[in-house]
This record gives C-alpha cells, structure tokens and sequence, in this order.
C-alpha cells in the first residue's frame, strides 16, 4: 500500500562508525493519521562480515474508526523493511572494509 501523503519531514543523523538513525513523520490525509517513524540501524564488523541491528517504532494517531486499517500501514513498512535490508545488504557485500 501505498501511502497518499499530504505532508511528510525526514530527519536523519549519522553516528560514526556505523549508526544511522531516522525520524520521519508522515500526515496521511485520506486517513487523517500521523505516522510518527523512527527508525535506527547499527552496523558492527564481526571477523570480516557485518552485522546489522535495526529497530523500528511507529506511532499511528487516527481516528478510532479507521483503526482496522492498521494493519494495510505496518504490511507497508514491513515491505519496505525487506527492500531496505536487501540493499543494505548487497550494497555491504559490494563495498567490503567501507
């Protein structure tokens, strides 16, 4: 699902050597939701591989009515979760000591 956004703002910080944190909030106007995203990665060598750890919190305000949709939400992150994870992936592979 793709979600219709009426406005949405990216934060992003980098924490040397290997953090990315993200907070993206998301208005949906067809829903007349806010999605509060924040998203955390961390990367650590381990004996010439690398270990990522990612964690996820959303924060879905809407109206009470709407709610059953909840799930159609949290199905697109966790799409996008598998996307994001496979290119991190194949772009660590590629890129080894980096």
């Amino acid at each position: 699902m793709d979600l219709p956004c009426l406005a949405a703002r990216m934060r992003s910080r980098f924490q040397p050597p290997g953090s990315v944190d993200f907070h993206h909030t998301i208005h949906v106007r067809q829903l007349r939701a806010t999605i509060d995203v924040r998203i955390h990665y961390s990367l650590e060598a381990d004996d010439g591989t690398t270990t990522v750890t990612r964690w996820l919190v959303l924060d879905i305000a809407m109206p009470v009515f709407f709610r059953p949709l909840r799930p159609l939400i949290t199905r697109s992150f966790d799409k996008e979760n598998v996307r994001t994870m496979a290119a991190l992936k194949a772009y660590a592979e590629a890129n080894p000591g980096r």
